[in-house]
């Protein structure tokens, strides 16, 4: 039985240099024999296993610096290789990100460092450009999540930036109809543009040719007339001529142009031209211009998207505080810190204090590091029981001139009321006749200003204190 020879036909890649997570093909032409990819571990040699390592094409991925080889065999016969092919990879350092809080709503600074130019998304794959550079500082409500990459190298906005030109008319792809480019350096094309006049999705494909496989296809939901929208297609092309970038028929209605289109479209220096427009024929000179606008071309690596987050955090409700006599409470079960007179007393940090002189108390309460002052307590006397504020009634609140107090249970024997201002200052002052202890109590608030005030109803071994509005 007599084989062929085995011949090794030289081996070739339209990508020596690719970014980290991206892909080149490993081209064999006109070989004989069983073909094997090989790379190379230190100093051996092993047999690649991924989809296609047997054939004369092979796209490879790796992660490192690799050297790669086709070993070409014929049953017994001597096997032959071809010459070696050197992948390098390049990488580029994800950036470091650091967030920013803020209370309620408000401005947040958010930072970024790395390498490159730091790009701001919305996204972690698609999203929309917000910002460019190290800090983003916006006006945040509510808490959010963004991302940042580095990119290293070129970017080049190729084909016309809008669909402005000759006359639009909204249609739908049939028969993936779509625009023609050469590439005359690797490139990534990053983002297309579409205006959608149809809320659906569109698909995107890159096929090899007018009727070639597709390389490499992207599915994106659109919103009817929501204007120019990004389609984050990321597609990486290797070095060649013919390629069509096209919208799978049965999508989202599209704004094209249909006169005005003048080809070639490309850019001072730029590694990618678009050639003409496939619908169905190609055109290489002038007339229509089919949906994909404005393409944002790269020729260099770019980093992952990293998250940075702007929290908004909630101020807590506003505290309120009771005191049963030495004692001051706060609703608030944690994050108390007690003020007497404006100043923070020492280690006071815990839901109820004990209280050994008179003077305003304050509680401020701190949640997720935002924090709320209770209005001014004002303590007057201590060692007295506070009772419950629900034992007297109070109208009207707010009150023009004339405040009715009346008591809410019978035997209630108060000999004192007083009133005070939010900086606990004493305002007003009267003793309460015996014979009036079961009827209602009228008070003159006249010769007081507008604004809040406090009503304390003070006897012999306790208080009750209300709040009420002076409004005119």
């Amino acid at each position: 039985e007599v084989g062929p020879l085995p011949v090794a036909a030289p081996a070739a890649t339209f990508q020596d240099s690719i970014c980290l997570g991206k892909n080149t093909d490993l081209i064999l032409t006109g070989s004989v024999g069983d073909i094997q990819w090989q790379s190379l571990n230190g100093s051996t040699w092993v047999n690649e296993t991924g989809p296609g390592a047997n054939l004369a094409t092979y796209n490879v991925s790796p992660v490192s610096n690799t050297t790669y080889r086709a070993y070409i065999s014929s049953g017994s016969c001597p096997p032959d290789s071809s010459n070696i092919i050197d992948i390098a990879v390049l990488s580029i350092s994800d950036p470091v990100t650091t967030g920013d809080v803020v209370c309620g709503s408000g401005n947040v600074t958010l930072l970024a460092t790395g390498p490159g130019v730091l790009t701001w998304y919305t996204d972690s794959v698609s999203g929309s450009v917000v910002n460019t550079g190290g800090t983003y500082t916006y006006n945040a409500t509510t808490t959010d999540t963004f991302y940042v990459d580095a990119f290293a190298g070129s970017l080049y906005n190729i084909g016309p930036n809008n669909a402005g030109f000759g006359n639009q008319q909204s249609t739908t792809s049939t028969n993936n109809w779509g625009v023609a480019f050469d590439v005359t350096r690797p490139v990534t094309i990053e983002v297309v543009y579409v205006y959608p006049n149809q809320s659906g999705s569109v698909t995107i494909n890159l096929r090899a040719g007018t009727a070639g496989p597709v390389l490499a296809t992207y599915t994106q939901a659109v919103t009817a007339f929501s204007g120019k929208t990004p389609i984050p297609v990321g597609f990486s092309v290797p070095v060649g001529t013919g390629y069509k970038l096209e919208v799978a028929s049965g999508g989202a209605s599209l704004t094209q142009n249909t006169t005005g289109a003048v080809y070639p479209y490309t850019t001072t220096n730029g590694p990618l031209s678009i050639v003409g427009a496939y619908n169905p024929n190609l055109n290489l000179v002038t007339g229509a211009y089919l949906w994909l606008y404005d393409w944002v071309v790269a020729e260099g690596c770019r980093s992952q998207r990293i998250p940075v987050i702007a929290t908004v955090n909630s101020y807590p409700p506003v505290p309120t505080i009771t005191q049963n006599w030495n004692s001051l409470t706060s609703s608030a079960p944690s994050g108390n810190q007690w003020l007497l007179n404006g100043s923070i007393i020492a280690g006071a940090t815990t839901q109820t204090i004990t209280i050994t002189q008179t003077g305003n108390y304050t509680v401020a309460v701190t949640v997720n590091g935002c924090t709320t002052l209770s209005p001014g307590f004002p303590v007057i006397t201590i060692g007295l029981n506070e009772i419950s504020s629900g034992s007297i009634g109070m109208y009207p609140n707010p009150v023009n001139d004339i405040l009715n107090v009346t008591f809410m249970e019978k035997g209630q024997q108060f000999n004192e009321v007083r009133i005070l201002d939010v900086t606990g200052r004493l305002v007003y002052q009267m003793p309460i006749s015996k014979d009036l202890k079961n009827e209602n109590l009228l008070i003159n608030t006249t010769s007081l200003r507008q604004g809040i005030y406090i009503l304390e109803l003070k006897s012999n071994d306790s208080i009750v204190r209300k709040q009420f509005v002076i409004d005119r």
